[in-house]
């Protein structure tokens, strides 16, 4: 950006105070670093959205007697649990 704010100038299109040009400068730089956070929040949000969606596949997949078994065992466990009175 700076590349043609000074083009401009050397052309006399533009005389802009050393002033402006930093404002400007500031402005450009914190517009790019927003954008970069977003991109990277973007893509962490779709890296998890697809994280979970293998698990619930993972869950579609299962059969049904293994889905038994291990809900027997959860219960097993949160039984084990209240018995202890935790």
């Amino acid at each position: 950006m700076a590349f043609l704010l000074w083009v401009s100038e050397v052309a006399g299109v533009l005389h802009i105070s050393i002033d402006d040009k930093h404002t400007f400068e500031r402005i450009h730089n914190t517009l790019f670093i927003c954008g970069c956070v977003y991109g990277c929040m973007v893509t962490a949000l779709a890296v998890m959205s697809r994280s979970i969606s293998g698990e619930w596949r993972r869950y579609d997949d299962m059969d049904f007697d293994v889905w038994q078994a291990k809900k027997a065992e959860l219960q097993r466990v949160r039984d084990t649990i209240r018995a202890h009175g935790c």
